[in-house]
Protein backbone atom coordinates (compact mmCIF):
# COMPACT_ATOMS: atom_id res chain seq x y z
CA UNK A 1 0.00 0.00 0.00
CA UNK A 2 1.35 3.34 -0.94
CA UNK A 3 0.88 6.44 1.24
CA UNK A 4 1.87 9.41 -0.93
CA UNK A 5 1.12 12.07 1.83
CA UNK A 6 3.22 10.45 4.20
CA UNK A 7 7.14 11.90 4.72
CA UNK A 8 9.37 9.06 5.72
CA UNK A 9 11.68 10.51 8.60
CA UNK A 10 13.82 7.57 9.95
CA UNK A 11 14.16 4.00 9.78
CA UNK A 12 14.22 1.71 13.15
CA UNK A 13 15.71 -1.39 12.37
CA UNK A 14 14.96 -4.43 15.00
CA UNK A 15 18.30 -5.49 15.37
CA UNK A 16 19.91 -6.93 18.50
CA UNK A 17 21.12 -4.94 21.16
CA UNK A 18 24.99 -5.45 20.87
CA UNK A 19 24.90 -4.52 17.43
CA UNK A 20 23.82 -0.90 17.06
CA UNK A 21 25.53 -0.26 14.12
CA UNK A 22 23.37 0.87 11.24
CA UNK A 23 20.59 0.71 13.55
CA UNK A 24 19.06 3.92 13.08
CA UNK A 25 18.63 4.80 9.05
CA UNK A 26 18.75 8.62 8.43
CA UNK A 27 20.13 8.80 4.92
CA UNK A 28 17.80 8.90 2.04
CA UNK A 29 20.88 7.84 -0.23
CA UNK A 30 20.52 3.64 0.55
CA UNK A 31 17.64 1.77 -0.39
CA UNK A 32 16.50 0.17 2.55
CA UNK A 33 14.17 -2.73 3.12
CA UNK A 34 11.53 -3.07 5.55
CA UNK A 35 11.24 -6.58 7.75
CA UNK A 36 8.40 -7.30 10.39
CA UNK A 37 9.34 -5.40 13.53
CA UNK A 38 11.02 -2.63 11.86
CA UNK A 39 9.67 0.86 13.28
CA UNK A 40 9.61 4.65 10.77
CA UNK A 41 9.09 7.79 11.73
CA UNK A 42 6.93 9.60 9.57
CA UNK A 43 5.47 12.77 9.36
CA UNK A 44 1.76 13.01 7.87
CA UNK A 45 -1.10 14.96 8.41
CA UNK A 46 -3.62 13.94 11.59
CA UNK A 47 -6.52 13.84 9.48
CA UNK A 48 -4.63 11.15 7.30
CA UNK A 49 -3.18 8.65 10.11
CA UNK A 50 -6.76 6.70 10.15
CA UNK A 51 -5.03 5.67 6.44
CA UNK A 52 -2.55 3.92 8.69
CA UNK A 53 -4.72 2.66 10.86
CA UNK A 54 -6.95 0.81 8.49
CA UNK A 55 -3.96 -0.90 6.93
CA UNK A 56 -3.14 -4.45 7.86
CA UNK A 57 0.03 -4.42 6.94
CA UNK A 58 1.01 -1.39 9.49
CA UNK A 59 0.04 -0.85 13.27
CA UNK A 60 0.62 2.55 14.51
CA UNK A 61 2.96 2.67 18.08
CA UNK A 62 2.54 6.14 18.96
CA UNK A 63 1.61 9.74 17.65
CA UNK A 64 3.73 12.73 18.46
CA UNK A 65 1.26 16.04 18.13
CA UNK A 66 4.49 19.27 18.08
CA UNK A 67 1.49 21.87 17.59
CA UNK A 68 0.91 21.49 21.52
CA UNK A 69 1.61 25.30 23.18
CA UNK A 70 3.78 26.28 25.32
CA UNK A 71 5.53 29.11 27.46
CA UNK A 72 8.12 30.10 29.18
CA UNK A 73 5.34 31.07 32.12
CA UNK A 74 3.71 27.20 31.64
CA UNK A 75 7.16 25.37 32.08
CA UNK A 76 8.69 27.28 34.68
CA UNK A 77 5.12 26.85 36.66
CA UNK A 78 5.01 23.39 36.21
CA UNK A 79 8.59 22.80 37.48
CA UNK A 80 8.15 24.69 40.62
CA UNK A 81 4.36 22.39 41.03
CA UNK A 82 7.47 19.00 40.20
CA UNK A 83 9.14 20.54 42.64
CA UNK A 84 6.59 21.54 45.50
CA UNK A 85 5.19 18.05 45.13
CA UNK A 86 8.53 16.11 45.76
CA UNK A 87 9.10 18.34 48.66
CA UNK A 88 5.95 17.77 50.37
CA UNK A 89 6.69 14.23 49.89
CA UNK A 90 10.11 14.32 51.17
CA UNK A 91 9.34 15.98 54.22
CA UNK A 92 6.52 13.59 55.36
CA UNK A 93 3.66 17.21 54.77
CA UNK A 94 1.57 14.65 52.99
CA UNK A 95 2.00 11.24 52.05
CA UNK A 96 3.58 10.46 48.22
CA UNK A 97 -0.08 9.79 46.37
CA UNK A 98 -1.47 12.98 48.60
CA UNK A 99 1.38 15.38 47.05
CA UNK A 100 1.25 13.65 43.49
CA UNK A 101 -3.03 14.06 43.16
CA UNK A 102 -2.88 17.85 44.55
CA UNK A 103 0.56 18.63 41.95
CA UNK A 104 -1.81 16.58 39.51
CA UNK A 105 -4.75 18.69 40.52
CA UNK A 106 -2.47 22.05 40.25
CA UNK A 107 -1.29 21.42 37.00
CA UNK A 108 -4.97 20.91 35.56
CA UNK A 109 -6.08 24.30 37.70
CA UNK A 110 -3.17 26.27 35.99
CA UNK A 111 -3.70 24.64 32.53
CA UNK A 112 -0.18 23.65 32.61
CA UNK A 113 -1.59 20.21 31.18
CA UNK A 114 -5.23 18.92 29.53
CA UNK A 115 -6.75 16.69 30.64
CA UNK A 116 -7.13 14.72 27.33
CA UNK A 117 -3.41 14.93 26.83
CA UNK A 118 -3.01 12.73 30.24
CA UNK A 119 -4.96 9.78 28.45
CA UNK A 120 -3.23 9.96 25.25
CA UNK A 121 0.16 9.66 26.63
CA UNK A 122 -0.92 6.67 29.85
CA UNK A 123 0.30 3.16 28.46
CA UNK A 124 -2.53 1.23 28.66
CA UNK A 125 -0.56 -2.22 27.61
CA UNK A 126 1.59 -1.50 30.56
CA UNK A 127 -1.84 -0.56 33.24
CA UNK A 128 -3.38 -3.89 32.20
CA UNK A 129 -0.31 -6.18 32.43
CA UNK A 130 0.17 -5.07 35.98
CA UNK A 131 -2.97 -5.01 36.91
CA UNK A 132 -3.92 -8.85 35.40
CA UNK A 133 -0.99 -9.72 37.70
CA UNK A 134 -2.39 -9.06 40.92
CA UNK A 135 -5.65 -11.36 40.70
CA UNK A 136 -2.58 -13.80 40.21
CA UNK A 137 -1.94 -13.05 43.45
CA UNK A 138 -5.24 -13.38 45.15
CA UNK A 139 -5.80 -17.07 42.87
CA UNK A 140 -2.75 -18.07 44.68
CA UNK A 141 -4.20 -17.46 48.24
CA UNK A 142 -7.78 -19.15 47.61
CA UNK A 143 -6.36 -22.22 46.11
CA UNK A 144 -4.58 -22.54 49.11
CA UNK A 145 -0.36 -22.12 47.42
CA UNK A 146 0.65 -19.47 50.15
CA UNK A 147 -0.18 -22.09 53.10
CA UNK A 148 1.50 -25.23 51.00
CA UNK A 149 4.60 -22.53 50.45
CA UNK A 150 4.77 -21.58 54.04
CA UNK A 151 4.94 -24.97 55.23
CA UNK A 152 7.03 -26.28 52.93
CA UNK A 153 9.37 -23.57 53.89
CA UNK A 154 9.34 -24.17 57.74
CA UNK A 155 10.11 -27.57 56.79
CA UNK A 156 12.93 -26.54 54.99
CA UNK A 157 14.58 -23.64 56.99
CA UNK A 158 13.83 -25.87 60.63
CA UNK A 159 17.43 -26.02 62.07
CA UNK A 160 19.07 -23.67 59.81
CA UNK A 161 21.17 -20.87 60.82
CA UNK A 162 19.10 -17.22 60.83
CA UNK A 163 21.40 -16.36 57.52
CA UNK A 164 20.25 -19.08 55.33
CA UNK A 165 17.01 -18.51 56.77
CA UNK A 166 17.06 -14.66 55.61
CA UNK A 167 18.49 -15.81 52.53
CA UNK A 168 15.72 -18.19 51.25
CA UNK A 169 12.77 -16.41 52.38
CA UNK A 170 14.84 -13.22 49.88
CA UNK A 171 15.15 -15.65 47.19
CA UNK A 172 11.26 -17.49 47.03
CA UNK A 173 10.14 -13.83 47.40
CA UNK A 174 12.43 -12.52 44.87
CA UNK A 175 11.90 -15.40 42.35
CA UNK A 176 7.98 -15.23 42.83
CA UNK A 177 8.21 -11.07 42.26
CA UNK A 178 9.69 -12.31 38.95
CA UNK A 179 6.22 -13.32 37.81
CA UNK A 180 4.03 -11.99 39.86
CA UNK A 181 3.74 -8.17 40.65
CA UNK A 182 5.85 -6.79 43.52
CA UNK A 183 2.70 -5.70 45.58
CA UNK A 184 1.00 -9.16 44.63
CA UNK A 185 4.18 -10.65 45.90
CA UNK A 186 3.87 -8.66 48.88
CA UNK A 187 0.27 -9.45 49.48
CA UNK A 188 1.32 -13.26 49.50
CA UNK A 189 4.58 -13.30 50.85
CA UNK A 190 3.68 -11.18 53.84
CA UNK A 191 1.69 -13.87 56.09
CA UNK A 192 4.36 -16.22 54.94
CA UNK A 193 7.13 -14.40 56.55
CA UNK A 194 5.38 -13.58 59.85
CA UNK A 195 4.32 -17.05 60.05
CA UNK A 196 8.28 -18.20 59.26
CA UNK A 197 9.29 -15.77 62.20
CA UNK A 198 6.62 -17.02 64.55
CA UNK A 199 7.39 -20.81 64.23
CA UNK A 200 11.09 -20.64 64.46
CA UNK A 201 10.84 -18.17 67.46
CA UNK A 202 12.57 -15.07 65.99
CA UNK A 203 12.00 -11.69 65.04
CA UNK A 204 9.56 -10.60 62.78
CA UNK A 205 11.23 -7.54 61.62
CA UNK A 206 14.24 -8.99 59.92
CA UNK A 207 11.10 -10.97 58.17
CA UNK A 208 8.91 -7.76 56.99
CA UNK A 209 12.14 -6.19 55.75
CA UNK A 210 12.81 -8.61 53.89
CA UNK A 211 9.94 -9.69 51.86
CA UNK A 212 9.84 -5.23 51.59
CA UNK A 213 13.02 -5.70 49.71
CA UNK A 214 13.26 -8.55 48.06
CA UNK A 215 9.50 -7.88 46.48
CA UNK A 216 10.93 -5.07 44.72
CA UNK A 217 14.63 -6.17 43.91
CA UNK A 218 13.56 -8.76 41.37
CA UNK A 219 15.05 -6.88 37.96
CA UNK A 220 15.69 -10.53 35.84
CA UNK A 221 12.41 -10.50 34.14
CA UNK A 222 9.91 -7.38 32.51
CA UNK A 223 7.27 -8.71 34.86
CA UNK A 224 9.42 -7.82 37.99
CA UNK A 225 8.66 -4.05 38.76
CA UNK A 226 6.70 -1.74 37.03
CA UNK A 227 9.65 -0.06 35.88
CA UNK A 228 10.86 -3.15 34.05
CA UNK A 229 8.08 -3.19 32.16
CA UNK A 230 7.94 0.18 30.75
CA UNK A 231 11.49 -0.12 29.66
CA UNK A 232 10.37 -3.53 28.02
CA UNK A 233 7.44 -1.76 25.89
CA UNK A 234 10.53 0.43 24.25
CA UNK A 235 11.47 -2.74 22.34
CA UNK A 236 14.72 -2.37 21.95
CA UNK A 237 15.14 -4.90 24.90
CA UNK A 238 14.71 -8.52 25.30
CA UNK A 239 13.55 -10.72 28.24
CA UNK A 240 17.00 -11.68 27.99
CA UNK A 241 18.85 -8.83 28.56
CA UNK A 242 16.68 -8.88 32.10
CA UNK A 243 17.90 -11.75 32.95
CA UNK A 244 21.57 -11.07 32.44
CA UNK A 245 21.95 -7.87 33.61
CA UNK A 246 19.01 -7.94 36.00
CA UNK A 247 19.99 -11.14 37.28
CA UNK A 248 23.13 -10.17 37.88
CA UNK A 249 21.83 -7.40 40.19
CA UNK A 250 19.24 -9.40 41.80
CA UNK A 251 22.26 -11.84 42.35
CA UNK A 252 24.06 -8.69 44.26
CA UNK A 253 21.13 -7.60 45.83
CA UNK A 254 20.14 -10.88 47.46
CA UNK A 255 23.73 -11.37 49.10
CA UNK A 256 23.48 -7.67 50.28
CA UNK A 257 20.01 -7.96 51.80
CA UNK A 258 20.77 -11.70 53.34
CA UNK A 259 23.47 -10.46 55.29
CA UNK A 260 22.35 -7.14 56.49
CA UNK A 261 19.00 -8.33 57.77
CA UNK A 262 20.34 -11.87 59.19
CA UNK A 263 22.85 -9.45 61.54
CA UNK A 264 19.18 -8.19 63.16
CA UNK A 265 18.75 -11.59 64.28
Amino acid sequence: MIFPRAVPIAVNKRKPLTNLKNRLHLSNNVITKLKVGDRLLIQTDASYIHNFENSNNLAVLNQYDSSIPSTPLKRNLSLLILLVTIILAATGVFEIMTSVIAGTIAMLLFKCIELNKIYEKINWQIIFLLAGMIPLGIAMTNAGADAWLTQELLNMMEGQKPMVIIGLLFLTTMLLSGVVSNNATAIIMAPIAISLANGLSLDVKPFILCVMFAANFSFFTPLGYQTNALVYSMGIYKFKHFLVVGGVISLVLLILGTLLLSAML
